[in-house]
């Protein structure tokens, strides 16, 4: 049986962990590679978890020094409805504060 958390699973754990302040912002995050260690999982499978959190918005990476835990940002959607001659259509315009 494989005990080895998924990369799906790594992710949730870390972005908790984030969310509940574990990791204040400007923080540095654990390397690849402790991670790594901590998981008994590759480091490429840790990178991936660091890349979603980044792409999210959650992290960032600083070249040779690390992944640092991001401000706080908040996603506002808005839905514009346009009249055009032959239909309604919704446009959905997400910004960030």
């Amino acid at each position: 049986m494989n005990t080895k958390p998924s990369y799906k699973s790594i992710y949730d754990i870390l972005k908790k962990d984030i969310l509940d302040g574990v990791y204040p912002t400007g923080s540095l995050l654990p390397t690849e590679l402790t991670l790594a260690d901590q998981y008994s999982v590759s480091r490429p499978t840790i990178a991936k978890v660091y890349n979603q959190l980044q792409a999210e918005g959650y992290i960032t990476k600083k070249k040779r020094t690390g992944y640092y835990r991001q401000p706080q940002t908040y996603c506002h959607h808005i839905d514009i409805r346009i009249i055009t001659s032959r239909s309604w259509r919704v446009r959905n315009i997400l910004y960030y504060q």
